[in-house]
């Protein structure tokens, strides 16, 4: 599904009118006419429906034209940043030592290549994390078991099964293109997560030596090291790129946006000084008929003296 770019303004002809028109008493206090009559208004009606015809074909020009639109406005580029990423270490395979991953160490993805920003110790053991979780069916046949369990303990009373509430221990999804993460918040997972610290497959024990002389080998082995854990919000690779390009689209809305509320602001200043000078216009006009038609009727009163 194609991602629709947002647009840069979506203000129509009435909403530019009526906030060009509230804007007006905080310029311009003396103008109190704002009927469809007075000049100001049709000149401000005019400029509204100008400005919506400009709005509209902003929003349908191409990406190309848009940066070079906001580039004559002088809306530069973002900043370059360093893309970031995350990186998996293995220690699967070879002797069970630690290995060290120094900061600054380089890695590719392909021909781009980064360099870690923090060192780390890569342990010679698997970490696997488990969480709690209801077990919502229960059979008759485990209802039946615990109560032979429980009735063993508590021989003297029946054991009230109508509460009973079991639990499973579940590992932790691997997060892949098929999975939807783990809501640690939900009603699923009980008492939070574990960690389990296991020895590699490739670790088994030599004939004559048994598990446990392996797990007290690893265990010197990691013994004084630290273990890192990060938690990170499982996102869709396409839900991550579209709210990657949203909030870029947002950014450009936002200074095209100021930009245009600086030139409607200009505008409307003008407006008001163009307003002003009519109405001086209009009342000198007045005032000068006035005159004239004082004269005449003096004129007329002379004459007829005479």
């Amino acid at each position: 599904m194609p991602i629709k770019i947002p647009s840069i303004d979506d203000r129509k002809y009435q909403e530019l009118l009526d906030e060009a028109l509230a804007r007006i008493p905080v310029h311009n206090p003396e103008w109190t006419n704002f009927n469809k009559s007075d000049p100001g208004v049709t000149l401000v009606e005019v400029f509204a429906f100008l400005t919506e015809n400009l709005l509209y074909r902003a929003n349908q020009v191409p990406e190309r034209n848009r940066r070079k639109f906001l580039s004559l406005l002088g809306v530069p580029f973002q900043a370059a940043t360093p893309a970031r990423g995350l990186v998996t270490f293995s220690n699967e395979r070879g002797a069970p030592i630690s290995m060290s991953i120094n900061r600054g160490m380089e890695v590719r993805a392909g021909q781009v290549s980064y360099r870690t920003t923090m060192g780390l110790d890569v342990l010679p053991i698997e970490a696997r994390l488990y969480y709690k979780r209801p077990v919502t069916n229960i059979s008759t046949q485990q209802q039946e078991y615990y109560r032979q369990l429980y009735a063993s303990f508590l021989p003297e009373s029946q054991p009230d099964l109508t509460t009973l509430q079991l639990y499973e221990t579940v590992s932790l999804p691997e997060l892949g293109p098929g999975s939807l993460g783990l809501d640690l918040g939900s009603g699923s997972v009980v008492d939070g997560v574990w960690l389990a610290l296991l020895a590699r497959a490739a670790d088994k024990p030599v004939p004559g030596q048994s598990y446990e002389h392996v797990r007290d080998n690893l265990r010197g082995v990691i013994a004084n090291k630290t273990i890192n854990l990060g938690v990170v919000p499982y996102l869709p690779n396409d839900s991550r790129r579209r709210d990657d390009q949203i909030q870029l689209h947002l950014a450009e809305v936002s200074s095209a946006r100021e930009l245009l509320e600086m030139r409607v602001n200009e505008r409307t200043q003008d407006l008001t000084r163009a307003n002003t000078d009519l109405q001086g216009e209009i009342k000198q006009r007045q005032e000068a008929e006035l005159k004239r038609e004082q004269m005449q009727a003096n004129l007329i009163e002379a004459s007829r003296k005479a």
